[in-house]
């Protein structure tokens, strides 16, 4: 085996010819940020002959003058190496068949939409308008005072300067015009 000294002139020379015993060398780290960085365990082979050829450039790119050490500036060309494979994009088909069955991931998906219940859920939403549309002004006003700003019907009262039991009767026929409206739109 070949010592650190000899290891260091391999280096400072360039000396591509040898590049076994760097690889020799620096095998743990390689294999390290495989497994840190692109753990992909059906793509190790070929990572690792990457790897190598990621050691070849580091070779014929490192400049000794520059006073860091060839393992730590591999080290960080091998982090940058792993991690930018990580931004490539693998393609995938819809129509690719997955396992066994001749099953595609197109088989799989699930359309999250219903087109039946939107259009129902939209129907619903006229009739509602409908309605509310419908009501006198004050109905209007406490209805949406009641419902949508959530103030008690001892404040709404209040507000409008009537009764506690005008606030209840109105909002109550309020909502029989909004029942009548929503009823007769299921009903069409």
């Amino acid at each position: 085996m070949k010592t650190d000294m000899q290891i260091e002139k391999i280096i400072e020379n360039k000396d591509i010819k040898n590049v076994d015993v760097i690889v020799k060398k620096y095998h743990p780290l390689i294999v390290s940020s495989i497994n840190r960085y692109y753990n992909k365990p059906h793509e190790f082979e070929e990572l690792y002959d990457e790897g190598v050829l990621e050691i070849c450039e580091a070779l014929r790119d490192y400049d000794v003058k520059r006073n860091d050490s060839f393992g730590g500036y591999l080290k960080s060309r091998l982090y940058f190496f792993y991690i930018s494979k990580n931004k490539e994009k693998e393609s995938l088909s819809l129509d690719e068949p997955i396992g066994e069955d001749d099953l595609t991931l197109m088989d799989t998906l699930m359309d999250p939409s219903n087109i039946e219940d939107d259009f129902e859920e939209r129907e619903e939403y006229k009739a509602l308008y409908k309605g509310i549309s419908s009501l006198t002004h004050r109905q209007r006003n406490v209805i949406l005072d009641f419902y949508i700003k959530k103030e008690s019907i001892s404040d709404i009262a209040k507000k409008y300067g009537v009764k506690y039991r005008t606030v209840v009767n109105t909002k109550f026929m309020a909502l029989q015009k909004i029942k009548k409206y929503l009823l007769s739109s299921k009903n069409s």
